[in-house]
């Protein structure tokens, strides 16, 4: 393996490491709170997490050699990545627009801030 490539997949572990990492602060401040906007926030980072393994999953496979299946290489992975992740973004938006329509309707009053806050900074 080459030094670029080890260098590509330590980069993107260390991103998929620390999407994982915020992911779990912010549900825990969510369920601290239950602020719809840091729910957003939230269901952004499933987002950020899956793209971040998709994204570390193609890096691989696009720089395995060519074979009898694929005489070009692997290369065009990443652009079924890029696709990927676009309608990810999409579906977190849709989840952010139902919940924000179920608590205009359905308001839940805002608890522990200052805890919720403390695991945010």
């Amino acid at each position: 393996m080459r030094a670029g490539q080890q260098s590509k997949y330590r980069w993107m572990g260390i991103s998929l490491g620390l999407s994982i990492v915020l992911l779990v602060l912010k549900f825990t401040a969510y369920f601290l709170t239950y602020s719809t906007a840091i729910l957003s926030d939230a269901v952004e980072s499933i987002v950020n997490v899956i793209a971040s393994g998709f994204a570390f999953y193609s890096i691989y496979l696009a720089g395995q050699p060519r074979d009898h299946n694929h005489p070009y290489g692997h290369g065009k992975i990443e652009f079924l990545s890029s696709g990927f992740e676009g309608a990810m973004i999409l579906s977190a938006g849709l989840v952010i627009i139902w919940q924000a329509i179920l608590s205009f309707f359905d308001p839940k009053p805002l608890s522990n801030l200052d805890w919720g806050l403390c695991w945010l900074a």
